[in-house]
């Protein structure tokens, strides 16, 4: 059987740089885990020039298994407890379901859903709940990467979205600390997104995925710096997927 790589993105990036957008490119049909309020409902992909809204559905993980397969592309699961994250990852364990890709949207919200759960109240986080939520975060990002791995139902990408906050003078994902520090480490990709006009007054987004002064970026694989570049133009996260095998087959 002809092996077939998989990969593993997190990007980060400020509030309306495109990150919702973007998590539109990867293979469908893609699970969106939506923390933001129901913000990744309204992102549209690019085909053409022209904005496409794709069809979807609704899944509530709590109360039904995964949706068959169909003439949809997304499926949006609301995340308002850290206990629906669970709960999603036992359906996607158990390999009876469509999907091809994950999205996190975002990981600083679902960072904010774990510590809800975790405090009491207006309770001060304290550092054995700031253990806890270390703990969670780690399993939870751990889980989902490796469902690409998975024995009967592989995920082609889990694609991890994060706001960006300026730290001691880098752009970072904003997660707690030692979350933040482990990260680049677990994933095959870290890139930083920007928005960018051009001189004809067009948006086009930039993803970063060298390291950089200003930025925290890399890529583990090699092959997308050496196709693309230090930054990807208008990234298309099926389009990377279709570089790396390609790039595989190649070599092979």
């Amino acid at each position: 059987m002809t092996h077939r790589e998989t990969l593993s993105l997190l990007v980060h990036a400020e509030s309306g740089a495109g990150k919702s957008w973007l998590g539109q490119t990867t293979p469908a049909p893609r699970l969106v885990l939506d923390a933001e309020s129901g913000g990744s409902r309204f992102a549209r992909r690019v085909e053409n020039g022209k904005a496409i809204r794709p069809k979807r559905v609704v899944w509530d993980p709590h109360s039904e298994s995964p949706p068959k397969a169909g003439e949809w592309e997304t499926c949006f699961v609301s995340v308002k407890e850290f206990d629906t994250m669970r709960r999603t990852y036992e359906w996607l364990n158990q390999g009876e379901h469509p999907f091809k890709s994950i999205v996190l949207d975002s990981l600083t919200e679902i960072q904010d859903v774990c510590k809800k759960g975790i405090r009491t109240g207006d309770e001060v986080m304290n550092e054995r709940m700031w253990g806890i939520l270390l703990d969670r975060m780690t399993a939870l990002v751990k889980d989902f990467r490796d469902l690409r791995e998975h024995p009967t139902a592989p995920i082609e990408v889990v694609l991890i979205l994060s706001l960006s906050a300026d730290i001691k003078g880098k752009f970072q994902p904003l997660v707690q600390g030692q979350l933040r520090d482990k990260l680049p480490g677990w994933m095959d990709v870290l890139g930083a997104l920007s928005p960018n006009v051009t001189p004809e007054g067009e948006y086009e987004g930039r993803l970063l995925i060298r390291p950089h002064e200003r930025f925290v970026a890399k890529d583990r694989t090699h092959v997308l710096k050496e196709h693309y570049g230090p930054v990807i133009v208008n990234p298309d996260v099926s389009e990377m997927l279709r570089v790396l095998n390609e790039e595989d087959e190649v070599n092979a």
